[in-house]
């Protein structure tokens, strides 16, 4: 302690000999006391979150391949098995934007008529040949193909005209519910048959990455060193959209079965649109414009018991609510386990509790889970330690 008081002292003594020294500096001219006030540099940056859609979906599903019309004007129609208008999808915010837009297919099913199967290939749907498509539907099957593809450049408006910021109709999206395209072959989404509370249902989906729309200073306006973030909104405009991309329905029909005596007369098909921040990851589709890969679900089982889902759509806390899995599923990994958690890279990760650990301890073990949507996860069989 005495050594303590010591080296006080001595810083003490140091500090009041400098200060006391103070006069002397301050006779040099060169020497200039400093009294400019810091200053706050406002970060100026403008936020938009605009992506629009189609307002509507049109389709046909045409078995016996009668010539349908699309609009008021087209004299030519389409004799396509399933006809349908096509659509777009517009970027106008200030960031690059991953559109993902899920598809529910649905129809309520007559179970005293012909059994409607939606299969996942249009060679399925196309009539049967022992030789040429082995695969194919046999007479009087209710088999239908249905998919949904993207386009293989910008869609233009039905006149040939590019779709700009200036284009009519493009901000309520009605200019968009029937674009001019080409549907790409690759790439194409195929409906898959899902489990349904009531009635039957299938679902695709697909990915667009879209980059920003442009944003510029208004005629007359300035931007200075006092200008705040909050007063951008009011200077700038779009002075050109985004990427714009395009989808629409296909598919094909067994024409070889009597579709008035099927389960159902109409299947309803209803897009639900999710827009994100695009990380810039995302791996494109070949020959499609802006259509990018979806990361699939998959589950996978350690011996000690970690169990991971990856890309599962949901959030831990759902699949403990039960919106994103089925009963059984829920009971088992709320019953005693360690730990549910989301983990950084967007996949669930679930640890069992001790006491199933103790219970399945030197046995095959195979977990299932079925997510929110219908899709069945199974893992690869684990013998746990």
């Amino acid at each position: 302690m005495k050594s303590f008081k010591k080296i006080a002292a001595f810083a003490l003594s140091a500090v009041m000999t400098v200060t006391m020294a103070m006069p002397a500096f301050a006779a040099d001219p060169n020497n200039v006391e400093a009294g400019t006030s810091g200053a706050d540099g406002n970060i100026l940056a403008y936020n938009v979150d605009e992506v629009i859609v189609p307002t509507a979906l049109a389709f046909a599903i045409n078995p016996n391949g009668y010539t349908i019309t699309q609009r008021d004007g087209d004299s030519t129609g389409s004799t396509a098995k399933v006809v349908s208008l096509n659509y777009g999808i517009v970027n106008e915010s200030t960031n690059d934007k991953l559109v993902k837009i899920s598809f529910d297919a649905t129809y309520a099913a007559d179970e005293t008529k012909g059994q409607i199967e939606i299969v996942d290939a249009a060679e399925k749907a196309q009539p049967y040949d022992e030789s040429s498509n082995p695969t194919g539907a046999q007479k009087g099957e209710y088999k239908i193909y249905l998919g949904i593809a993207a386009a293989t450049a910008a869609p233009t408006t039905q006149a040939d005209a590019a779709i700009d910021k200036d284009t009519s109709g493009l901000s309520d999206g009605t200019v968009l519910a029937d674009v001019k395209m080409t549907a790409a072959t690759a790439g194409v989404v195929p409906f898959a048959e899902k489990e349904a509370e009531t009635g039957k249902k299938a679902t695709a989906v697909i990915a667009f990455a879209l980059d920003k729309a442009a944003y510029t200073l208004k005629n007359g306006e300035t931007i200075d060193l006092t200008t705040t973030a909050a007063q951008l909104s009011s200077k700038l405009e779009m002075s050109a959209i985004g990427d714009v991309a395009g989808f629409t329905i296909v598919g094909d029909i067994n024409p070889k079965a009597d579709w008035s005596k099927a389960e159902a007369v109409k299947i309803n098909i209803t897009p639900v649109y999710e827009v994100k921040d695009a990380s810039g990851d995302e791996s494109a589709v070949a020959s499609t414009h802006k259509q990018v890969e979806i990361p699939q679900p998959a589950i996978a089982v350690t011996t000690a018991g970690v169990i991971t889902i990856t890309n599962p759509g949901c959030a831990a806390a759902e699949l403990v609510a039960g919106t994103c899995g089925n009963a059984t599923t829920r009971y088992s990994f709320i019953g005693n386990r360690s730990t549910i958690t989301d983990e950084v890279d967007g996949s669930i990760k679930i640890v069992l509790g001790s006491a199933w650990l103790s219970d399945w301890s030197g046995k095959e073990i195979t977990v299932e889970v079925t997510l929110a949507d219908g899709t069945k996860l199974t893992s690869s069989a684990v013998t746990f330690d």
